[in-house]
């Protein structure tokens, strides 16, 4: 069972890693917002934001609802994650294909809608990536969540430097932070196997046990 230091000290190094990122973000900011103008600031802005809305699909209440299964049956945790990473894999592929079909009907630039299709990727690395968080955040290894975000977000804010020095564009800045997410996938899933090794066995009970109760969190966080 975990003490109450190590609840103490979990909660302490996220605090400091929402800190870190929070500070990043505002530095990489600053510098988008001189580099590209109003302009192209806004369509950067609004391709993430156009994307983030699609993230319901993949269901974004499951992460408490993770928690607390392998919390219950930390002896399971194997098949618990296995079967989370199956689900996670299949729904961001919903929230992808049904962002493009909706935005083959409305009416913005081409330019805009490819960047926006290039951006979609984001939505099954992150969908991944919160599933690692879990099981951190139940074995009270939230260092390696931190960390991981970390060196993805040093790795953008360092592409960002070289891509003004080089004077890039949008697109590439967009292959920029495709390229941290799958940097902080991939340090999430070797940090993780020194906690659980997934088992990749398709269990409709377990699903359904991590499926359902995420829908009304899901829901909830959606409309509030």
């Amino acid at each position: 069972m975990p003490t109450i230091s190590q609840a103490a000290r979990n909660s302490g190094i996220v605090f400091f890693g929402r800190i870190f990122n929070l500070f990043v973000d505002f530095i990489i900011s600053i510098y988008l917002v001189r580099y590209l103008g109003s302009n192209d600031f806004g369509i950067y802005s609004f391709v993430f934001i156009y994307i983030s809305f699609f993230g319901f699909v993949s269901l974004s209440g499951m992460d408490k609802v993770l928690v607390r299964a392998l919390s219950k049956n930390e002896s399971a945790a194997e098949r618990i994650i296995g079967n989370a990473l199956t689900i996670r894999s299949i729904l961001p592929m919903l929230g992808i294909f049904l962002s493009i079909i909706i935005l083959i009907f409305l009416d913005y630039p081409p330019y805009t809608k490819f960047l926006i299709y290039i951006t979609s990727i984001t939505l099954f690395l992150s969908s991944l990536r919160i599933v690692y968080q879990s099981v951190f955040q139940t074995f009270l290894k939230m260092e390696y969540s931190v960390f991981s975000d970390a060196i993805g977000k040093i790795f953008y804010l360092l592409f960002v430097a070289i891509l003004i020095f080089f004077a890039g564009n949008i697109f590439h800045l967009i292959i920029g932070i495709i390229i941290s997410n799958f940097i902080t996938l991939f340090a999430n899933i070797i940090y993780s196997r020194k906690l659980v090794k997934p088992i990749f066995k398709f269990e409709l009970n377990c699903i359904k046990k991590i499926v359902i109760p995420s829908f009304p969190l899901t829901l909830a966080g959606f409309f509030l």
